[in-house]
């Protein structure tokens, strides 16, 4: 009996047991759920923030960091998803309290946000011990297109917004980029000859972060 082709057999066997193993101990080392994405023609646009899957390092509450985890922000989910193997799954929102991402637009960081009921990442985009200007990022599925009411096959247009929050201690101030509401916000300080002098236009996210960085060092 030729025993080799049986040694080979015990070999391919023994690999795919200690890569499925592999798998799936990835796969639970990111606690959330799983989510199936697939194509759908009847929706226009997706629901993604980055243009493609990137790279990022995951903060859970404990402090602990998992690098290396490629992702994306899906919009109306308000959720991270990150790719693992050949499945996908939603960042547990409970447990991790900061992403980093590399994007093609450079490092974007987010972090844990609970506000009006809801629990979602918020992009960074100025934190200090104080004060955080952050945007809401999210999206809705509108109906664009249907024959009657109970079409099943109707078409639709994924939407994208985004919503600016101030956070000032514990509190945390919805926000339009409006200068007269964004000093009603930033109260306490006269914050009027800094925007006149520096000819500031606070519906420019860099000018609103020199603002708000401003007003912090005013705390």
């Amino acid at each position: 009996m030729n025993k080799l082709p049986l040694f080979f057999t015990l070999m391919i066997s023994l690999f795919k047991i200690v890569c499925i193993g592999q798998t799936d101990n990835a796969f639970r080392t990111i606690s959330g759920d799983q989510v199936l994405i697939k194509a759908n023609d009847t929706v226009k646009g997706n629901p993604y923030l980055f243009s493609n899957w990137s790279m990022a390092s995951i903060i859970d509450r404990d402090g602990n960091t998992l690098e290396d985890n490629q992702l994306n922000y899906d919009c109306i989910r308000e959720s991270f998803i990150i790719k693992v193997a050949d499945k996908h799954m939603s960042l547990n929102k409970y447990k991790y309290v900061e992403v980093q991402v590399d994007t093609e637009d450079g490092l974007k960081n987010f972090i844990n946000v609970a506000y009006d009921g809801d629990v979602f990442f918020a992009e960074s985009l100025y934190r200090s011990e104080n004060v955080a200007l952050l945007i809401r990022h999210e999206a809705d599925k509108i109906i664009t297109d249907r024959n009657s009411y109970n079409d099943v096959t109707s078409r639709y247009t994924i939407k994208k917004k985004d919503k600016y929050l101030i956070k000032i201690g514990k509190e945390i101030y919805p926000m339009s980029k409006k200068e007269k509401e964004v000093l009603k916000i930033l109260a306490g300080h006269n914050l009027k000859p800094y925007i006149k002098k520096n000819k500031l236009k606070v519906r420019k996210d860099k000018d609103l972060i020199e603002l708000v960085q401003y007003f912090d060092s005013l705390q």
